[in-house]
């Protein structure tokens, strides 16, 4: 096994995310073995939030929604999506790192909660522009003001966006 990330939902459960075994594997607050999933592809992000589970998983070119216990809700396809997160409206935010073979996307997607496209802003810059991506992001969430922090790590910096993508501020 080779956990990835982790999360946390309101009742203490914590969800591991393994890339070794590309599932997601679910455990209570003492950290008693309770259930897994396997997500097909190589799983590279999760998110709690609300008591559900999203996951990306780039080589199968998708991110899923579960429950809390991890039954598939929801599967959207996506070429290489990296980070995943979902605001309190249930709107669900994925960094796509690719639109397709050799071809660099560096943009955030929003979606509704029933996985249509509600926007894309972000994008890909060579100059380092604020407001876009140079790199890949591996982390990303979303405040109780809809506020975006994402974690662009070639970067090193963190840059926050409104909930139209228009740049707030970076550190």
């Amino acid at each position: 096994s080779n956990p990835f990330d982790v999360g946390v939902d309101n009742s203490g459960n914590i969800y591991v995310l393994d890339q070794g075994t590309s599932s997601v594997k679910k455990y209570n607050s003492s950290g008693s073995f309770i259930t897994q999933s396997s997500i097909p592809g190589t799983a590279q992000s999760l998110s709690v939030v609300n008591n559900k589970v999203y996951v990306t998983a780039t080589s199968s070119g998708s991110f899923r929604i579960l429950d809390s216990s991890l039954n598939n809700l929801l599967t959207v396809s996506v070429y290489y999506p990296k980070a995943i997160t979902a605001d309190s409206s249930g709107n669900i935010y994925v960094f796509n790192a690719f639109d397709g073979p050799n071809t660099y996307a560096g943009d955030i997607k929003k979606y509704s909660s029933s996985g249509n496209l509600i926007s894309t802003f972000g994008g890909y810059t060579s100059t380092g522009e604020l407001g876009k991506f140079t790199h890949q992001v591996f982390g990303i969430e979303v405040d109780s003001s809809g506020n975006i922090y994402a974690a662009e790590h070639g970067n090193k910096r963190i840059q926050v966006l409104d909930s139209s993508g228009n740049l707030v501020r970076w550190f």
